[in-house]
């Protein structure tokens, strides 16, 4: 459980190694690839408080190759639902969301609950009822660095077990969670 290993070559150059680790997600967005609209570009994810509000995790564009990314499309596509609340991705695209029942595994480096300036990271969290998602309000929580899809977890549901906020508190101290 250290933070990783500083590895020091005989030719000079250092290396950071560090462990691991995955979260179980639920995907509630998705963009397309501007250059292929065939593809999902990136995924908007969400953990679960023990309220049963959703809370926005981040999103995760490192989705696999073409075939992947144009299965996954597919797949978002036959569930999309409405939004009162909107989400960019980094390069600018609009998330188009869907209804919270694709469990996913998202494989992540490190995650932190205060940014560079020592705040506390606060997202917004998201309401889903009658087929519409609504946000409600930003509270603390925490981002991943670097994620990576790792696979569908159909063996998981979307309740508050299986897509806990607490994998990030296991982690890292969320102030106010």
């Amino acid at each position: 459980k250290a933070e990783g290993l500083v590895v020091r070559a005989n030719s000079g150059r250092i290396f950071k190694v560090k462990p691991s680790f995955t979260v179980d997600a639920v995907v509630f967005g998705y963009t397309v690839k501007s250059d292929d609209a065939k593809q999902a570009r990136s995924i908007a994810l969400a953990l679960m408080r023990d309220d049963e509000i959703f809370q926005f995790l981040g999103s995760c564009g490192n989705l696999g190759d073409a075939k992947s990314r144009k299965e996954l499309l597919k797949t978002l596509a036959k569930i999309e639902t409405d939004s009162n609340w909107k989400q960019t991705s980094g390069d600018g695209a609009l998330y188009r969301f869907v209804k919270p029942e694709i469990v996913v595994e998202i494989k992540a480096t490190d995650v932190q609950s205060l940014d560079a300036t020592g705040s506390k990271i606060q997202k917004m969290t998201l309401g889903y009822e009658d087929d519409a998602w609504s946000g409600l309000r930003k509270l603390p929580c925490a981002s991943l660095l670097h994620p990576v899809f790792v696979r569908y977890r159909t063996d998981k549901e979307v309740n508050t077990s299986d897509i806990r906020l607490a994998q990030l508190s296991d982690r890292c101290f969320i102030p106010d969670m």
